[in-house]
C-alpha cells in the first residue's frame, strides 16, 4: 500500500484546491464525487469509514490532511490504489479524493461488498468482505493493474497508516506466488495482485 507520512508543511484549504486543481466535491444520492471535502459536524462529510471506488486496472489516489491551526492542514497520508478501497476519516480531517472518471465515495456498508474469489485489486475487510484464512498471492496479469511499483498484498490492522498499521507484506513477481494469512478485523489490500483461497483439507 503506497501510504506515506505527512510533511512538516501546512496549507490553507484554498491553496490545496488550487494546487491540485480539483473541484469542490459534490454529493449526489448519498455518493460523493471527486473533489476536496472537510470532515466534521456541519461540514461536507461525517467522520467514519468510507468505501472508495476505483478502477481495477488503473491507479487512483486519495490524500488525507489533518488540521494544524487557523484552518490550515498538513498531509497525514496518501494512498495509491487499484480497485475499490476504504478510508477512515476523523473529525477535522480534509480528504482530497481523486479516483478518476465516474468513481464515487460513500459511507461503507456494514455488510459485505460481495466480492467473489479469486479476489483481485482492491482493499477488503476480513470477516466482512472476505473470510479469514490463508490465501495464495500472485501478480496481476497484463490488463489487471499495471504499475511501476511491485505487486503485493498488504495485511493491515487499521487504516491509520502509522508505523505499525501494516502487519504483513508479501511481494510477488509474475509467475511466482506467496501465501498470506489474515484474521477477522484486519484489512487485506491487493496491489496489482490476486488472492486465491488456500484449499482446506
Amino acid at each position: 500500500s503506497d501510504g506515506y507520512d505527512g510533511a512538516d508543511v501546512d496549507f490553507s484549504i484554498d491553496y490545496i484546491k488550487d494546487m491540485l486543481d480539483l473541484p469542490d466535491g459534490r454529493t449526489v444520492d448519498g455518493k460523493h464525487t471527486p473533489g476536496v471535502y472537510e470532515v466534521g459536524a456541519g461540514k461536507d462529510l461525517e467522520p467514519g469509514l468510507y468505501f472508495v471506488e476505483g478502477d481495477p486496472a488503473d491507479e487512483a489516489d486519495y490524500v488525507v490532511f489533518g488540521p494544524t491551526s487557523d484552518a490550515r492542514y498538513e498531509v497525514d497520508y496518501g494512498v495509491t490504489y487499484f480497485g475499490n478501497y476504504f478510508v477512515d476519516l476523523d473529525e477535522g480531517d480534509l480528504i482530497v479524493f481523486d479516483p478518476g472518471d465516474e468513481a464515487t465515495m460513500y459511507p461503507a456498508p456494514s455488510t459485505s461488498t460481495n466480492p467473489t474469489a479469486p479476489y483481485t485489486n482492491g482493499c477488503y475487510r476480513v470477516g466482512i468482505d472476505i473470510p479469514a484464512g490463508s490465501y495464495t498471492i500472485t501478480a496481476a496479469t497484463v490488463g489487471e493493474g499495471e504499475t511501476d511499483e511491485d505487486s503485493a498484498a498488504f495485511v493491515m490492522k487499521n487504516l491509520d497508516f502509522d508505523d505499525d498499521s501494516i502487519v504483513d507484506t508479501k511481494y510477488v513477481i509474475p509467475g511466482g506466488e506467496q501465501t498470506v494469512t489474515v484474521s477477522n478485523g484486519q484489512y487485506l489490500e491487493l496491489f496489482a495482485a490476486t488472492a486465491t483461497p488456500v484449499a482446506q483439507g
